[in-house]
C-alpha cells in the first residue's frame, strides 16, 4: 500500500 509505504528517500506523504 502506498499509504502505509514510507520511502526513505521520498517523503512519507506518498507523493512520488
Amino acid at each position: 500500500n502506498q499509504k502505509t509505504f514510507r520511502p526513505k528517500k521520498n517523503t512519507p506523504s506518498g507523493s512520488k
